[in-house]
């Protein structure tokens, strides 16, 4: 696997990450629609977004799309979570939410400035079999 990173996609995440990095001209259309494009490729463009907003920049409307757009898959998620949790819940389970959903609500800004595409929480084995009955009882997918 080759782990190197083209250097407009670097470029999309130094300034996605708010770090010392030139923006394009404010004219400069070509070098807007690259940056747009690696930051779609790269799934930050929703950081991106809210970068340039932050940083009282003109937002590009593919930019605004795309976090608009992430912001309802944001709350589907949550909602999905909430679902879960509440089937875990009926059955006494506590589990721990990980990465994506958690550091959403505690890290980012904003829940949609972090992308994913599932929900992770971790129970304990011996209650594997229990909660993973809850779950699919819910019509979840479960993975060991």
């Amino acid at each position: 696997m080759d782990a190197r990173i083209s250097s407009p996609t670097w470029r999309a995440l130094r300034l996605a990450a708010g770090r010392d990095e030139p923006w394009p001209a404010a004219g400069d259309e070509v070098g807007w629609a690259s940056l747009v494009r690696s930051a779609s490729d790269a799934r930050v463009a929703p950081l991106l977004a809210w970068r340039c907003a932050a940083d009282r920049r003109a937002v590009p409307e593919a930019l605004r799309r795309a976090r608009l757009a992430a912001l309802v898959r944001a709350e589907a998620q949550a909602a999905v979570a909430g679902l879960a949790l509440d089937a875990l819940a009926a059955r006494g389970v506590v589990p721990i939410a990980l990465k994506g959903a958690d550091l959403a609500r505690r890290v980012y800004p904003s829940p949609e400035l972090r992308p994913m595409v599932d929900l992770d929480f971790l129970v304990g084995d011996s209650e594997l079999e229990q909660h993973a009955g809850a779950l699919q009882s819910g019509d979840f997918h479960v993975r060991e």
